[in-house]
């Protein structure tokens, strides 16, 4: 009986050596369960995130089509060459000649205010054309549907005489808006 208590004393003191002893292991065991812990709350994070950012970008494929429609309403740059085979074919269309047209840049002056950015800025058309009242009349009803924004400002127009026929001269200054 003794011989059984010893060995459970020595069995006992063992056990407690070892736990003693090998405190900090043991503390080191238990501070990388919490990171443990830690990692796997920052990677269920992270796959959180991923899935959002796939959602977003199947959101933005899918929607793409509009983002180039509205790239073609307010284009980033003033597009000159695509502004001048547009009115020129619109003109055509229907039924007038495109004499002339000029452009300038003008400050718009709602954004003249230095504290908030600059959303747009105007561009400035104008236009000389030669034809009759109806075709014109076309002309704007057509420039009105037009994808593109724009803004007709003032329309002047005066009378041309040919031979056994008369003309009329349309100035029209427009703006149109780009980023």
């Amino acid at each position: 009986m003794i011989k059984k208590i010893i060995i459970l004393i020595l069995i006992l003191g063992f056990i407690a050596v070892v736990v003693f002893l090998d405190v900090p292991g043991v503390e080191k065991v238990l501070g990388s369960r919490e990171k443990i812990e830690q990692e796997k709350q920052v990677f269920s994070e992270k796959q959180d995130l991923l899935v959002k950012m796939e959602k977003l970008s199947q959101l933005y494929e899918e929607n793409q089509e509009n983002l180039e429609k509205a790239n073609y309403i307010l284009p980033s740059g003033q597009d000159l060459p695509n502004l001048i085979v547009q009115l020129e074919a619109l003109a055509f269309g229907g039924g007038l000649i495109l004499e002339q047209i000029a452009f300038s840049e003008i400050e718009d002056p709602q954004s003249a205010d230095q504290t908030k950015p600059k959303d747009h800025r105007v561009l400035t058309i104008s236009l000389r054309l030669i034809g009759d009242y109806p075709s014109f009349e076309n002309f704007l009803k057509t420039l009105e549907e037009n994808m593109r924004l724009m803004d007709i400002v003032s329309i002047n127009f005066s009378t041309q005489l040919g031979e056994g026929f008369q003309f009329l001269n349309f100035d029209l200054n427009i703006k149109t808006y780009y980023q």
